[in-house]
Parts: C-alpha cells; sequence; structure tokens
C-alpha cells in the first residue's frame, strides 16, 4: 500500500487520527480476512461461519418490463481524482459493500473465501475493491481486475448507466474474480453478462472485453451468492458456507425473477428462519451474523435506495 496506493495509506491514518485508534489496529481491520485465513487455517474452531461475511445478489435486466436494477515524514503526492458514493464500515476504506463514482459507474459486492489467501505483494480485498471506484472506462476496469494480484476472492457486479459509443445502454457485468492458484502475474477472472433479449445479440458488448478470456452469460436477471463458479480452475474454498447454498436454493424456489419487488422480497426472505434464511436478525441468525443493510440501485429513475431493518 504504501509503494504503490500512498493515499489510501493517508486516509487510514486519517482514520485513525480521527478516531483515536492506532495505525496499527487500522491496517489490521482492512486486512483481516486475509490475515484471518492465513493465521487459522487448521484451527477447527474458526472453520465456521461465525464472524464471516455473507452476501447475496439479485440482478435484473429486461426488456419486457423495462426493469434495470442491482439489487467493502509526510511527502507530496498526487491521488486520484476521487468523486464517489460508497457505504463504507467503520474504521475501514470505504466501498466494500457498494458504491458508484463520477464516470457513471455503479458497484456492488460479494466477498469468496479462497482456502489459501495470498498474502506477499498482494492487495487485500478491501483495498482493490476501493481502488476499482476510481476507474473511467470498461478497458480500465478489465486491465486492474486481470493484473492487480487479489489476496482474496470477490464476486463484482457492475451498471455503466450512460454509454456514449452506441453500445446499448445499462446492461450489466458480473465479475468473478480470483487469486491465482499457481502464482501467475494475472488473477482468475470471469465475466457474466446479464442481457436482455436485445442486448444478448449485440456483439459490441463482449468485444469491449475481449481480453477477459472466461464469460459466460445470463438472460434477463441472475442471482449469485457467495461462491467460486464459472472458473476454469475453481479455487478450492476455504470452507463452503452452508447459508449460500441454502440461500441459493431459496432463490431457485423463486423462479424467474421480472420485477423491483421480487428482488426485494427475495433480499428480505425469511422462509428458513431457523437454519439460514437470506434476511438475518439478530434475533434469529443462527451464525452470530445479521443483515445490515439491502441496497437497491434503480438505473430507470437513477435512484439508490438503502433499507434497514
Amino acid at each position: 500500500m504504501q509503494n504503490e496506493y500512498l493515499w489510501y495509506y493517508d486516509e487510514l491514518k486519517g482514520l485513525s487520527d480521527g478516531s483515536e485508534v492506532s495505525l496499527e489496529q487500522i491496517l489490521v481491520l482492512n486486512y483481516k480476512n486475509e490475515l484471518k485465513a492465513a493465521n487459522d487455517i487448521h484451527d477447527e474452531e474458526e472453520q465456521n461461519e461465525q464472524r464471516r461475511s455473507s452476501y447475496s445478489s439479485a440482478l435484473i435486466n429486461r426488456l419486457d418490463n423495462d426493469e434495470q436494477l442491482i439489487n467493502g515524514k509526510e511527502e507530496q503526492r498526487e491521488s486520484p481524482n476521487e468523486q464517489l458514493i460508497a457505504f463504507g464500515y467503520l474504521e475501514q476504506l470505504a466501498g466494500n459493500g457498494f458504491g458508484a463514482n463520477h464516470h457513471d459507474f455503479v458497484f456492488t459486492y460479494n466477498g469468496l473465501y479462497p482456502k489459501t489467501s495470498r498474502i506477499k505483494n498482494y492487495l487485500s480485498r478491501q483495498l482493490l475493491n476501493r481502488l476499482i471506484l476510481t476507474v473511467e472506462n470498461e478497458q480500465q476496469l478489465d486491465q486492474i481486475l486481470k493484473t492487480q494480484l487479489t489476496a482474496y476472492g470477490f464476486n463484482l457486479n457492475v451498471v455503466r448507466f450512460r454509454c456514449s459509443d452506441g453500445t446499448p445502454q445499462k446492461y450489466i457485468l458480473s465479475y468473478k474474480i480470483g487469486p491465482s492458484n499457481d502464482n501467475e502475474k494475472r488473477n482468475q477472472c470471469n465475466i457474466n453478462y446479464i442481457l436482455n433479449e436485445k442486448q444478448i445479440e449485440n456483439t459490441q458488448i463482449i468485444t469491449k472485453h475481449k481480453d477477459i478470456r472466461s464469460s459466460s452469460f445470463s438472460l434477463d436477471y441472475y442471482c449469485h451468492f457467495n461462491h467460486y463458479i464459472h472458473f476454469q480452475t475453481v479455487p478450492e474454498e476455504y470452507k463452503p458456507l452452508p447459508s449460500s447454498e441454502m440461500r441459493e436454493k431459496r432463490a431457485s424456489e423463486f423462479g424467474n425473477i421480472k420485477l423491483l419487488i421480487q428482488a426485494l422480497q427475495l433480499l428480505g426472505d425469511e422462509k428458513y428462519e431457523s437454519e439460514h434464511p437470506v434476511y438475518r436478525r439478530a434475533s434469529t441468525s443462527q451464525t452470530n451474523t445479521v443483515t445490515l443493510y439491502t441496497a437497491l440501485i434503480d438505473f430507470t429513475k437513477s435512484m439508490l435506495y438503502v433499507y434497514d431493518d
């Protein structure tokens, strides 16, 4: 961080000064998942779901009803021209949940848990997710996701809601990023296109991402949970989350998602309350986790809605 992204180090130092929490503690918070995985990989007591983040995504891109939604010695240095809105956990870099920048990009993130995280010469997911908020175009985004080595995996949902190059507007991309399994100088990367019936026939979208060799397609909508999928070589997971399997099962029971209200019903669902519901309350959660918020981004209205309990 201090070698390449000094401005983020400065930001964390400012968080430390303002909160009166030591800089060392702030840094650990921003690398906690990577450090935890590296330190506790053989500790059975830590191989459960407690204190681990879980996310659910529901993405809609349809023509039939016009729904388009996505449901973490002072030197002079140059920092990027960051103009953004982003969710931030206390004492961590903003941008690890959802965010948007002034280049018309909107992002949401899901964590993915490899059995072995990379530490040396790799960025933490927290820092990489924040760096993504600086991108100006899709080619720059692809380059960062491929070559800026990540210590941990994540899923990144992306919409560019204003395009000036003639590409059909408001299409949705879902990237799957994983650490290299064999110390290559590239992340594992897949791009899943969530396209409506008109867009799926347009090759201009796909050719914009020709450097991403692994791709897949979803028509109209796509639900994502904390799993590695779509890779040619799937990383060995730290431990599959039973909650991910249960939430995926519940999503399949909803069937074809067409409307905003259906996406909200899925993300607020509590059917499997005694096991692993999609929406978790403190009074019913079995894994010491709760749902902090549900973010809904409506591109037809250019509105962000954040729901809490």
